[in-house]
């Protein structure tokens, strides 16, 4: 029986990666980014992008979730003074 050595990816990498995917789908549509593009975004070769995720549809998961995350902190971060109520709170982070 064969054994497939299959790694987390760095995180360092992964964020790079992610972030240079951001970029791309913001400049270029998520249609018209190649991971070539990302890679070349992130300083890398394409295995190595490759190597870290799965394809685009992976690609834009995980930059869906860093934004998200993002604007989770946004909201955290606004006054909590009982006159914002999270509805609008949200709207403002929008």
């Amino acid at each position: 029986m064969c054994s497939v050595n299959v790694r987390a990816p760095d995180p360092a990498t992964l964020d790079r990666i992610v972030v240079s995917a951001r970029d791309c789908f913001l400049r270029l549509g998520v249609r018209r980014t190649r991971i070539a593009d990302i890679a070349e975004g992130a300083g890398m070769v394409r295995q190595t992008v490759y190597d870290s995720v799965s394809g685009r549809g992976e690609l834009v998961d995980l930059a869906m979730r860093a934004r998200s995350r993002e604007m989770a902190d946004l909201v955290r971060a606004m006054p909590q003074n009982g006159r914002n109520p999270v509805g609008e709170q949200l709207v403002a982070v929008l």
